[in-house]
């Protein structure tokens, strides 16, 4: 298992009629992006969507329906950006910008072929759509926003309502910084450590990005037993019960670290992938600082509004 290339059916490319079809498609919009009224704006997104490209659209069904991209992850390459985009950010709040607004509508479009966009409550950015870049006080943090390797995870696993997909839009690139995934049914290790890893007995924290009366934890289980199974992966805020269970954890570690894929997301790339089946992590680098570094838009999804209603800042979508 090598790392991923383009070319082995993961990949898609808009050719250039299509990417200016979707350009023409969200500069018709005529609503504005925003946090207090995104139930309307996800859902005027998602009536938009039927003039999405049609292969593009079949693309991103086939991969809801697990039809394509075994292994959980898709990336389309060629979405259009706005000519001008400001310079990346170096804190937060980060000030609001028409362009980066132009691209949340862009993203929550095309994730409205696949769920539902939502936020938590007591997340301590609650932006449905929430940008990741480089910010120099949080440079060895275990957090999106650091400069060294950020752990292996799914998004959210200590939280009941975690995404079923995650989706990741690079709106300004790095050539020496890469993603990685793994698909939780590369695991192959001795039966032994398999039994370990399938025990609800892993304790997961939640991480920096909920508030502090927010913060939770809950007992899981690493692996699913299931055909396609699931994976529960956090070892930076994961703690073990017993030597048995943490050498298990060591080896999985080992695992995917020596066979993960890897790619470097370039602007205009969507990464798109099933946050149950698959982790991700992302290389060390060296940011600048200096509103030329990595810019990426993150929106997660839910395959239903109603899984997981309670976590939301407000009642879903009460307007319809």
């Amino acid at each position: 298992m090598g790392n991923m290339q383009q070319g082995t059916g993961f990949v898609f490319h808009l050719d250039g009629a299509e990417t200016e079809a979707i350009r023409a498609l969200v500069d018709d919009l005529d609503f504005t992006y925003g946090n207090a009224h995104f139930d309307q704006v996800y859902w005027q997104c998602a009536l938009a969507a039927a003039g999405l490209p049609s292969r593009l659209r079949r693309a991103l069904l086939e991969m809801k329906a697990l039809l394509s991209a075994q292994e959980g992850y898709l990336v389309v390459r060629g979405l259009p950006l706005p000519p001008e985009l400001p310079p990346t950010p170096r804190g937060k709040p980060e000030p609001e910008n028409q362009a980066v607004d132009w691209c949340r509508l862009l993203l929550v479009t095309l994730l409205s072929q696949v769920g539902f966009v939502y936020s938590f409550k007591g997340k301590v950015d609650e932006n449905y759509v929430d940008s990741i870049f480089p910010i120099e006080a949080d440079g060895q943090l275990q957090a999106g926003s650091n400069k060294t390797f950020l752990e292996w995870h799914i998004e959210d696993g200590f939280h009941q309502a975690s995404a079923d997909w995650v989706s990741l839009l690079c709106l300004r690139g790095d050539p020496a910084v890469e993603t990685h995934i793994f698909p939780a049914s590369a695991v192959t290790l001795p039966e032994a450590q398999m039994e370990q890893l399938y025990q609800p007995q892993y304790l997961l924290r939640s991480d920096f990005t909920f508030d502090g009366a927010n913060r939770c934890a809950r007992q899981v289980a690493v692996l699913s037993r299931h055909r396609s199974p699931e994976i529960v992966f956090d070892p930076a805020f994961m703690t073990s019960p017993t030597p048995e269970a943490q050498a298990a954890l060591d080896a999985l570690h080992a695992l995917v670290n020596r066979e993960k894929r890897s790619l470097v997301l370039a602007p205009g790339d969507l990464l798109l992938f099933d946050n149950r089946r698959t982790v991700h992590a992302r290389s060390e680098y060296a940011p600048r600082y200096d509103g030329s570094d990595r810019w990426l838009l993150r929106g997660l999804v839910l395959e239903s509004k109603f899984k997981a209603r309670d976590c939301f800042p407000k009642e879903p979508f009460l307007a319809y």
